[in-house]
């Protein structure tokens, strides 16, 4: 099973990016394309999810997780993926280990933690080298993978 990070779902289902990030659209839908086609179960944890929804009206969430819980594994973020996504966010030399300190609870750690807790092989983003950080060897991340296009498979070749 695949984990896919926000900002993958946004290129991959919501279609959007950024100016410098035009490219990642089409190779996100080709991606999440093969990966459909393998039948490759993809999870989307709830917290990406709630970030997903950010892009969009209220009045606009309930549908859009009804298409997301279709296409999608989406597990919550419960007890076990919070107790892992603090020891994940512990990554400073200042806070690793000591009762106390405490550091911003980011959404990053709380997708892999989720990822980790429900059994992902794999987390896939826009943001590896962040998400590399805060995982540590946990599980492995990558860029989103480069997947040519699809040809007629009867196509001839003259």
């Amino acid at each position: 099973m695949i984990c896919i990070d926000t900002n993958v779902l946004i290129w991959g289902v919501q279609g959007m990016s950024r100016q410098t990030q035009q490219g990642m659209i089409d190779r996100t839908r080709r991606y999440l394309a093969q990966l459909a086609r393998d039948k490759e179960r993809v999870m989307v944890p709830a917290v990406a999810v709630g970030e997903y929804l950010q892009g969009f009206p209220p009045q606009e969430h309930r549908q859009q997780l009804e298409i997301l819980a279709r296409v999608f594994f989406v597990p919550g973020f419960d007890v076990r993926c919070a107790a892992l996504a603090a020891e994940l966010q512990m990554v400073g030399p200042a806070a690793r280990g000591k009762p106390g300190v405490r550091v911003t609870f980011k959404a990053d750690a709380q997708i892999i933690a989720t990822a980790i807790c429900h059994g992902a092989s794999q987390i896939v983003t826009g943001n590896a080298e962040e998400y590399k950080r805060i995982a540590r060897d946990r599980i492995p991340v990558v860029e989103v993978p480069s997947v040519p296009e699809q040809t007629d498979m009867l196509e001839r070749h003259d």
